[in-house]
């Protein structure tokens, strides 16, 4: 089911990541999306090294419910092929998307 899923996240969300960084209550933000303005996470650091990361939640919806698999599990699937594709192992590989 994993091969599945990745090939169709690879299809539906490319190879790309745009990096929109907004400020919100004076803390920058950044949301990872994909070229077609879906965001895949979001995250912000809070000191160094510690980060905050919130998955999309309708993307998460979406994957679960074309899949029939539960939320968490849609979640874990879409971290791992994003993980792997950007080769990100732990939060602070993040840090390569900061500017």
């Amino acid at each position: 089911m994993s091969i599945i899923i990745n090939k169709f996240l690879d299809k539906y969300l490319g190879d790309e990541v745009v990096v929109k960084r907004i400020t919100w209550n004076n803390r920058i933000n950044y949301s990872l999306c994909s070229e077609n303005g879906t965001t895949i996470v979001s995250f912000w650091v809070n000191k160094p090294n510690e980060f905050v990361v919130c998955r999309n939640v309708k993307l998460c919806n979406f994957i679960s419910s074309w899949f029939n698999i539960t939320e968490e599990d849609a979640m874990r699937k879409i971290r791992d092929w994003f993980g792997d594709k950007h080769n990100i192992k732990k939060f602070s590989d993040l840090n390569k998307f900061i500017k």
